[in-house]
């Protein structure tokens, strides 16, 4: 205590020592680190086709055209880029070894091994214990994987599959593979695993890594004869209509019936919107013609919105039985048209409906419409300040009816309420 009394100035000195260290070793860090920066080589190289840049934290020159680099190692030549610990360079032949982790990317490709030889020349190398993709899609290893030009592979001793969890659920291991990339892959002595389970062995193998690109163009010409119809030909065109929607027009001509057009499209502008409408038809010789119809489409909107339609009509029961594509379409006597707008929203329910149903029969059919159809319901809701609930199913129809005895009114309404309390 008497030494603290004697000299105050000395533990007060050391006091704002510690202060101004702890603001100044901050800019010192920073300082040492910019040097440290500083401190990489860069060795810039230049040829007909482009710049060679060779990093590292040491370099040294070991013939007159050979360069040895050590620490944070990285050459660049265009869209080429090498990371690796050590590597050396041949300025004259532009070949290039690595030694260590080793990190090669060029484009979408990638890969890392163990060690690598490259010629920046002819953009080929020897990539060993190896592993990555040739296009951010395609994922392989093996035991030498060697770039034999721009785009192509060979892979020896290794695995391929476009499965990119860490563990493929699939792949195919090949003693050897010529690769593609945006083409085929050529598998050789190959076996199937699906989770590491052996499935079946192929000598040889093609598998497509093109681009899953849509394109237009005709479909393949087909033929085929029936005891109703008699000799078959059809023939058709598919249409893309951007990357989302579609279109094909067939047309089927049977030399007992005549020609038959058709059509197609499809849509998918979004994850929650799909249509899908399909028209058939025909002027038959055998007076059974007629017309197909059918529409599948739903759509998801705003604030718990949702719109569906479900049709399939024809323009009378001959043309079905005589042209429908199975026995269940042919002989079904019933055909449906529905078309709603709902909201589903905590205990309340709101649907706005078009519903058209026809039951065929010898003479007339029956057809039920709903034109349209207006329908609230509340599951239930208390009843303020009370331990009631109130539930209440409200609707209003317009509805018709027309079969072979009676025909109602073009529009005959409807209106039904059924509140309850509880």
């Amino acid at each position: 205590m008497k030494t603290n009394q004697k000299h105050p100035e000395i533990y007060s000195a050391i006091l704002i020592s510690l202060v101004f260290l702890q603001f100044l070793s901050p800019a010192v860090l920073a300082a040492q680190a910019q040097a440290e920066e500083i401190k990489q080589v860069r060795t810039e190289i230049f040829y007909r086709d482009g710049k060679l840049i060779l990093t590292s934290d040491f370099q040294e020159r070991v013939t007159r055209t050979r360069y040895r680099a050590s620490g944070n190692v990285m050459i660049t030549f265009r869209d080429i880029v090498i990371t690796t610990q050590s590597a050396e360079y041949d300025e004259e032949t532009r070949e290039g070894y690595t030694t260590g982790l080793t990190r090669f990317s060029q484009g979408q490709q990638w890969l890392e091994c163990s060690r690598a030889e490259f010629n920046f020349s002819t953009q080929t190398g020897t990539f060993y214990d190896a592993r990555g993709y040739t296009d951010r899609q395609f994922l392989i290893t093996g035991r030498l994987v060697r770039k034999t030009g721009p785009d192509t592979y060979r892979v020896e001793e290794g695995t391929a599959t476009t499965c990119l969890e860490d563990h493929p659920r699939w792949s195919f291991k090949t003693s050897s593979a010529s690769i593609r990339v945006d083409g085929t892959a050529r598998l050789r002595k190959t076996v199937f695993k699906i989770k590491g389970i052996p499935v079946f062995y192929a000598p040889y193998l093609i598998f497509p890594m093109e681009k899953k690109s849509r394109s237009s163009g005709f479909i393949p010409f087909h033929t085929g004869n029936s005891t109703s119809k008699g000799r078959m030909f059809s023939e058709g065109y598919y249409q893309t209509l951007g990357n989302s929607a579609d279109i094909t027009i067939y047309g089927d001509y049977f030399s007992l019936r005549g020609l038959a057009l058709g059509g197609l499209f499809r849509a998918r502008p979004s994850p929650s919107t799909r249509l899908a409408i399909h028209t058939y038809g025909i002027d038959d010789k055998l007076k059974q013609g007629g017309i197909l119809l059918t529409v599948d489409g739903e759509s998801q909107f705003r604030d718990d919105w949702r719109a569906v339609a479900r049709v399939n009509i024809t323009s009378n029961f001959s043309f079905r039985q005589a042209f429908s594509d199975s026995f269940r379409a042919a002989t079904i006597s019933q055909e449906h048209a529905l078309a709603f707008l709902t909201r589903n929203h905590n205990s309340l329910s709101t649907n706005i409906a078009y519903q058209r149903d026809e039951f065929f029969f010898p003479q007339k059919s029956l057809v039920i419409r709903k034109i349209p159809s207006l329908e609230f319901l509340s599951l239930g809701t208390p009843v303020k300040n009370s331990p009631l609930f109130l539930t209440l199913k409200a609707s209003m129809d317009g509805l018709s009816r027309s079969d072979s005895r009676a025909e109602t009114q073009r529009l005959v309404q409807r209106l039904d309420v059924y509140p309850r309390l509880a």
